[in-house]
C-alpha cells in the first residue's frame, strides 16, 4: 500500500487550495491537492485529499495535524489506501474519506 495520501477532514468552507497548500508544505513537498466540490455548486465538500512526496512526509503531517485546528474547525488527517483513492477517483463515485 502506498501510504503517502492523505484524507484531511472537517475543513472550513473557506479554506481553499493555497491554503491546504501551506498548512500541510510544512511537512513535505505536495504532489497533488484534490478538493471535491459538493454537488450543483462551487464549494468543497468539507474535505480534501493531499498527495506527500514521500510516506515519511505523509506520517509526519498525520502526527502533527490530526486533531489540530484549521480556520476553528478540528482536523481529522489519516492516511488512506492508494487502491481506494483511485478508484473511488476512476469510476467518479462519490469521494469520502475512508480512513483506516
Amino acid at each position: 500500500m502506498d501510504k503517502r495520501i492523505l484524507y484531511v477532514g472537517g475543513l472550513s468552507a473557506e479554506v481553499n487550495r493555497d491554503i491546504i497548500d501551506t498548512a500541510f508544505r510544512t511537512f513535505g513537498e505536495i504532489l497533488n491537492i484534490r478538493l471535491p466540490l459538493a454537488d450543483n455548486s462551487a464549494s468543497h465538500k468539507g474535505f480534501a485529499f493531499v498527495e506527500m512526496e514521500s510516506p515519511e512526509d505523509a506520517a509526519s503531517a498525520v502526527e502533527n495535524m490530526n486533531g489540530g485546528e484549521l480556520f476553528g474547525r478540528v482536523l481529522k488527517v489519516c492516511i488512506i489506501a492508494f487502491a481506494y483513492y483511485k478508484i473511488r477517483k476512476k469510476r467518479g463515485k462519490k469521494q469520502t474519506g475512508k480512513c483506516r
